[in-house]
């Protein structure tokens, strides 16, 4: 791969909720791509991170045509977004118009391989065995439990 090929292409790029109701579109490249350890991302997405993608604000469209995209203020100048419906964290916006920023979670997207992380925030917050997770047992699908109807990598 070459140091060009790395970067993400110019191409539209579109995604979802888990339940579709709320559709993403970013257009072009992300400013950034970043593992978030902060503890409002850990509780948002109920893990050790989340997978942020940094955009301008004009780049990133929410099509809430179900009327499902909820907000939340996590602070007096912040909000996160989310569906209403199924519950998928959407985006992290502070309303200072000077950042012109906005940040989705790669997840959303459904082909996300060029969203590929290149750095990690707030890591004072990691968890000690993020570090660790290449050495554990891994398993290509979960194959010890039986099918879960609506799981999403089961769909494929």
């Amino acid at each position: 791969m070459t140091a060009s090929s790395a970067l993400p292409s110019e191409a539209p790029r579109h995604g979802s909720c888990l339940c579709g109701a709320v559709r993403v579109t970013l257009a072009g490249p992300p400013t950034d791509v970043t593992l978030c350890h902060c503890t409002t991302c850990q509780k948002s997405g109920g893990g050790a991170f989340m997978a942020a993608v940094g955009a301008r604000l004009g780049q990133v469209t929410l099509d809430d045509t179900a009327g499902t995209l909820a907000h939340w203020r996590t602070g007096p100048a912040t909000q996160r977004s989310f569906c209403g419906r199924c519950g998928t964290p959407i985006a992290f916006h502070q309303d200072d118009p000077e950042r012109d920023r906005i940040t989705v979670w790669r997840g959303l997207f459904d082909d996300p391989s060029e969203l590929v992380p290149t750095g990690q925030i707030w890591t004072d917050s990691r968890p000690d065995w993020v570090c660790r997770i290449d050495n554990l047992p891994a398993w290509p699908k979960h194959a010890r439990l039986p099918r879960a109807d609506g799981h999403a990598d089961h769909d494929r």
